[in-house]
């Protein structure tokens, strides 16, 4: 009988259907690209050098985006911090 989804496990026990960790940002030019998109927003001066968007951005957009995204979780818990020591 065939499943109708894919296994979770191949053969040799090796998962499927499922990126490894290993992979996450292991090169320069997703790694870069996140750097940039969390600093872009948890910087709140304007940049010094206007450069054209990088090449490596555009290739790796979803891990310049990721970083974005978490800068902004970045700011709300130091906005938390700040409301816990001050208020």
């Amino acid at each position: 009988m065939k499943l109708p989804w894919r296994p979770l496990t191949n053969k040799v026990g090796r998962r499927v259907g499922f990126p490894e960790w290993h992979d996450f940002m292991n090169t320069t030019e997703e790694l870069h690209s996140f750097v940039i998109g969390f600093f872009e927003v948890l910087c709140p001066w304007p940049a010094h050098c206007h450069c054209e968007r990088s090449e490596a951005i555009s290739k790796e957009y979803h891990y310049y985006v990721f970083g974005r995204g978490m800068a902004i979780i970045a700011w709300i818990i130091i906005a938390k911090i700040i409301q816990e020591v001050f208020f």
